[in-house]
Parts: C-alpha cells; structure tokens; sequence
C-alpha cells in the first residue's frame, strides 16, 4: 500500500484549526487509504495537545501523524498580509524534509477536506514542479500586469493559490531548486510565499479543476460575476466544484471560527463539534473596524487600499461618521474611493478625527508604527487604533 504524504503548518495558536483540517481529512478517507500527516510546527505543541493528535491514529486506521518542530525558520521573515503567520514559509522546506517521497500533498489549515485524496495524489506532474487551482483574485486584478512585474513573472493567468497544493519533490531536489526557495523567500513579497513558488515554479505550474480548492473569498464573484470566473476556470469545473467540492479552503480574512458571515460555515463546524479542540473566537480586521463605526466615532481611515476598497464596496463601510480616507500618495488626493475623498495627511487637522484606523495591509508591521508616530507628532488629538491587523 502506497502511503500518501500530507503537509501542514501551524504554532500552538493554530493547533484546534490544524486538528479540524487534519480530522475532515481522515474522516473522508477511504479504508484502503494510507496517510502520513506531517505537522510542521513553530514549536512543540504541549504534550496534551500532542496526546490529542496521536489519538487520531488509533481512531483511523492506516494513518501516521509527524511534528517536526522547525525551531528558528523564518523567524526573521516580515510578514506582508495579517491573517497569515510564519508558518506559511515552512512549506518551502518540503522537498528537503520529505526526502523520502516523491510526491506530497501541501494543506492549509483554513481547509476541509470533503473526499479521498487518493485521486488528488495521483495526478501525474511528472513534468511540473507543483500544481494548484488558479487564483482568480490576481488573475482579475486591474493592475494584473504591474502585480506580475513586481515579482518577476511574465504572465500571471497562470497564477496559483499555495493553500492546496501538490508537489513534485524529486524534481525540485534534482533540478537543485531547494536554495531557490530559501533566497526568493527573503524578499518579502506581497503574498509572500505564494509569490515565491509562483516565481520559483514559473511555466511548470499545472493548473487544477477548482474542485480542488473551493476558496470561499469568491462567493461574491460567484453570484455577481460568474461570467468572468467561468472564464477563468471553466463554466463545467465551477459547476463541479459547487456540486462536488473536494476541499473547501477558507481564503480570506474572514474565517468560519470568528464570523457568522462565511459561506460554507456549515462544513467548517460540522467538523468543529467532533473536535476536542476549539477555536479561539477572533475579532478580524472588519469587526474592529465595524465596532468603530457603530461606537459612533468620528473616523478616517490610513491607506486608500484593496482591503478598504473591498469593504466599501461590499457595503460594510456606511456611515455619516466616517470622514474620508488619508493616504500619502499625491496622484490619488482629490480622488474618491467608493464615495469617500482621500486627503493628503496634512488634512487630517480639517477633518478633525476622533479615531485613524489603518487600512494597510501590506507591509503593515513596517507601516503602522510610521502612522502612530506620525499623528503624535503632528495630531495628538487624534487616536490611532491599535493595530487591526495584529494577530
């Protein structure tokens, strides 16, 4: 029996998240199905949390759980995007820890695995370096070309999502792409690690029918712009994957543990009830923000961003109460953002906030000490919000 080799990444924090994706995945396999779990670990879990995972092993036959603490990796990496922590890097080690394998399976743990992944494993990528399911945000962003240049690729159509992935070890350790990895990693890309493989991989990536990573963060586009996805992953494979999903990947910063407001929760917590680990209930980005307007405080907002961008349109931003958005770059002041007008920071003495709320997400842990000095320096009346991106 051929065992099937399965990667995720977590810290302790993560641990009940990591428990779930792990426990769909088992729950849906088949008797004759053989997997060897790999935890990749910032540390050791404490031996009770431990203890609960090795149960598993006597729960499900035929299954095999490792953790492998990666001690300091990465521990020097800046992390670009709020919802995502260090662990994201680990995967980068795979072809190097698994030396034993060919082939390997790489999880996010925001996922629920619905069916076996014995058909998922056996895809043949004899001839590519990994494969994936495209992602259609990146692929449909408006500065598609300017995103492709900026991490060195040509065309980013064939841009894919790191969270569901399988992998060609033998052919990235024999075409000596191991230190590729490790030196893409240390230029802090935007989507950081999603970038280096999409860089690193470039024109040996084989893209894979979106039933393999139903990412929830396109439920919008899937009920109001289904025309451009169709174009993207094929009328036939959506509909599959809406009918027939094998792995729901829960893609945003939105997750199933901290909102009502996510589609396919339900998956997520049927699972949830089985586990003997929960998850921590986490305010995100949005609910702070959300508590802010409703508390009735004056607000402008740090950053005409995407992030901020998405919630105007999506509608979560309403209120008198909310002044307008700052930002430093001066080819965009005068413009709007979904009906707010952005402002130079000096304007920020007309307004007359009772609150700044940062809406960078990117390069945010550089960016938000330089907005709190910035405002003490010059607004002390003014309170910036703590940082609604810290983890």
């Amino acid at each position: 029996m051929s065992r099937i080799p399965i990667v995720l990444a977590s810290d302790e924090n993560y641990a009940p998240q990591m428990y779930i994706t792990i426990l769909s995945a088992l729950k849906s396999k088949n008797s004759e199905s053989s997997y060897d779990i790999f935890c990749l670990l910032s540390d050791r879990f404490s031996g009770e949390t431990e203890e609960v995972f090795f149960e598993l092993q006597n729960k499900f036959e035929n299954t095999k759980i490792r953790f492998i603490p990666m001690n300091n990796d990465f521990k020097s990496q800046e992390m670009q995007i709020s919802h995502i922590s260090t662990p994201t890097y680990y995967r980068l080690r795979m072809p190097e820890i698994l030396k034993e394998y060919k082939k390997a399976i790489y999880l996010d743990v925001d996922i629920i695995v619905l069916k076996d992944l014995s058909e998922f494993f056996n895809i043949d990528i004899d001839d590519y370096y990994i494969a994936g399911v495209k992602a259609a945000g990146y692929i449909l962003d408006e500065k598609q070309q300017q995103y492709s240049s900026s991490i060195g690729i040509e065309d980013i159509s064939g841009y894919v999502n790191a969270g569901v992935t399988l992998w060609n070890l033998e052919k990235i350790r024999k075409d000596n792409l191991c230190d590729k990895l490790i030196e893409l990693a240390a230029k802090n890309f935007r989507s950081m690690d999603q970038d280096v493989i999409n860089l690193a991989f470039y024109g040996k990536i084989k893209i894979l029918p979106f039933r393999y990573n139903l990412m929830t963060k396109y439920y919008d586009r899937i009920l109001n712009q289904r025309e451009l996805l169709d174009k993207i992953y094929g009328k036939k494979e959506i509909d599959e994957a809406l009918n027939s999903p094998v792995i729901i990947h829960y893609a945003d910063y939105v997750k199933p543990w901290s909102t009502e407001e996510v589609w396919l929760k339900d998956k997520w917590q049927e699972i949830e009830e089985e586990s003997p680990l929960k998850c921590k209930i986490q305010i995100g980005p949005r609910g702070k923000i959300l508590r802010e307007i409703e508390n009735g405080k004056r607000i402008v907002f740090w950053g005409a961003s995407l992030f901020l961008k998405d919630l105007i349109e999506r509608g979560i931003i309403i209120g008198d109460n909310v002044l307008g958005i700052v930002d430093k770059n001066s080819e965009r002041h005068g413009q709007k953002l979904g009906g707010y007008e952005i402002y130079p920071p000096e304007d920020i003495g007309k307004l007359k906030p009772d609150i700044i709320i940062s809406a960078i997400k990117h390069y945010n842990t550089s960016i938000y000490p330089q907005i709190v000095e910035y405002v003490a320096a010059n607004y002390p009346e003014a309170e910036v919000l703590p940082d609604i991106f810290a983890r």
